[in-house]
């Protein structure tokens, strides 16, 4: 059996996803804007986009697709993110790269859905790598060692575990304080997104979707320290569009759009910690 039947053998309501559209739903999943859909449709609605925007890519690209999905949500099933299930973020991520940066590359938006994966459960990608195992793989189950990355490259793809090593936050020293933290927390994000152009656009994906949504957080004290943390780093993220846009690999429109986007979310962490700090 592959990763997509085990999956949905073992979360079987998950197969609802699946099954066809009317007409009036699938217009209403392709209107609505992404927060609308969060709270309205919630992880089914999103998900169900996500399937909507790789439907008509070759049968293997959307089998890829759909193992990345199920994969997610089967990791970050007890994740919640400001009150929501964590995997909204993770399929806004993707979402927002189709929407806003004409992605279409059924790896790429596989390695959003899992961006977290690595960094919030890699123990968990081991051992289902593990489970999953057959006699025929060419995965030692019974190896001393296993990285998170071989456990993802085996159950998802290569390319995939690739994107989302890259993607993925190296931990601060147990020692470092909150100063160290915010520079290693930006010299990290600085150095991924200007050593690989689809690093960077799930990174900005994913960094505008969290500084956009601090609105949705109810937690005072953790938003003012999260604001904080992002305010440094968007002059990195702004510098990194003006050179793909040199380099021809943002159109005009897209970057203006990231750069638009970029200060919407600078202005409401400048609110934040005016409001919650002062």
């Amino acid at each position: 059996m592959n990763l997509v039947d085990i999956l949905l053998d073992e979360e079987p309501d998950r197969r609802a996803l699946f099954h066809p559209l009317d007409v009036y739903e699938r217009l209403q999943l392709e209107a609505l804007p992404l927060s609308g859909l969060t709270h309205t449709r919630g992880v089914d609605g999103l998900a169900r986009r996500f399937l909507l925007a790789v439907e008509n890519h070759p049968a293997d690209e959307q089998h890829l697709c759909r193992g990345a999905l199920l994969l997610a949500l089967h990791l970050h099933r007890h994740d919640t993110y400001k009150g929501l299930p964590y995997a909204c973020h993770l399929l806004r991520v993707a979402l927002r790269l189709v929407r806003d940066y004409g992605v279409s590359d059924s790896r790429l938006l596989s390695a959003a859905v899992l961006h977290d994966s690595i960094e919030d459960h890699a123990d968990d990608l081991v051992a289902l790598a593990r489970r999953l195992a057959g006699p025929n793989s060419d995965l030692d189950p019974t190896a001393a060692t296993m990285t998170a990355a071989a456990a993802l490259a085996h159950l998802v793809d290569e390319r995939v575990a690739a994107i989302v090593v890259g993607l993925t936050n190296q931990p601060a020293p147990p020692a470092a304080d909150a100063d160290q933290h915010r520079q290693l927390y930006a010299d990290n994000v600085g150095a991924k997104i200007a050593g690989s152009f689809e690093v960077f656009l799930v990174k900005l994906s994913d960094f505008t979707d969290n500084a956009v949504g601090l609105q949705w957080s109810d937690d005072a004290a953790k938003t003012a320290k999260v604001a904080s943390k992002y305010l440094p780093v968007f002059d990195l993220f702004e510098n990194q569009v003006s050179v793909y846009a040199a380099q021809g690999r943002l159109t005009p429109a897209q970057a203006e759009l990231a750069l638009t986007t970029l200060e919407t979310g600078r202005q409401q962490c400048v609110r934040f910690v005016a409001a919650l700090w002062r």
